[in-house]
């Protein structure tokens, strides 16, 4: 006897919906825009020419996405506006877009480490005074007195920065470089992680100006 469509078990035509609604979800992720992310050049000039001309860029502005492990293991997460110039250090606190709090006397004197940290970690090039460089295996190497920059070796890209500050050492790993400056110049990466002692700092930088003060 020849068994009814209409009377197969429910579930069957259940599972067949959810097998159909994943495929076409399948074929809406794929057609999704997916981000073009800019291609950096190699660097074919010298180290000291390199960083001459990361060196003509002074300050830096842009909103960033922060998560902020403490020492008791609690992590803060906001939106943050940064500016970090001569002169300047502000970082604005967000959340769902109203302000949250911002970076002040205060968190000086608890996290002494933070503002020489970021402001160093932000424009790694700075102030980076005489130095040696030795090519490693995997990196370059940027020793100067109380700094060490591990470069690309390809597009001189940071990878890893060690800063000596009075109250210890700071290490800023960095990843995800793109095109930035004038004529998009200075591989600048959008990721990095500040490390002291035993809390951390994460910066995504979202959109960022490099510019000359």
């Amino acid at each position: 006897m020849r068994q009814n469509l209409s009377s197969r078990p429910a579930g069957g035509n259940r599972g067949f919906r959810v097998l159909l609604l994943l495929a076409l979800l399948a074929i809406m992720a794929s057609c999704a825009p997916r981000e073009i992310k800019p291609e950096i050049a190699p660097y074919t000039g010298s180290v000291s020419s390199f960083l001459e001309r990361a060196g003509a860029y002074n300050s830096l502005k842009g909103g960033f996405s922060v998560v902020f492990k403490k020492e008791n293991g609690e992590t803060l997460s906001a939106d943050a506006a940064i500016e970090v110039a001569p002169g300047v250090f502000s970082i604005r606190l967000y959340r769902m877009g109203f302000p949250a709090g911002e970076f002040d006397g205060n968190m000086d004197a608890r996290y002494p480490f933070l503002r020489p940290a970021v402001t160093d970690g932000l424009l790694w090039w700075r102030q980076i005074g005489p130095y040696s460089v030795k090519y490693l295996p995997d990196a370059i190497e940027v020793d100067s007195e109380n700094r060490k920059l591990y470069l690309d070796k390809t597009t001189l890209a940071p990878v890893l920065q060690k800063i000596a500050l009075p109250v210890g050492e700071a290490t800023v790993a960095y990843s995800d470089p793109v095109p930035a400056g004038s004529g998009r110049q200075i591989p600048y990466p959008r990721i990095m992680r500040i490390i002291f002692e035993n809390r951390e700092l994460d910066l995504r930088a979202r959109d960022f100006q490099l510019t000359t003060r």
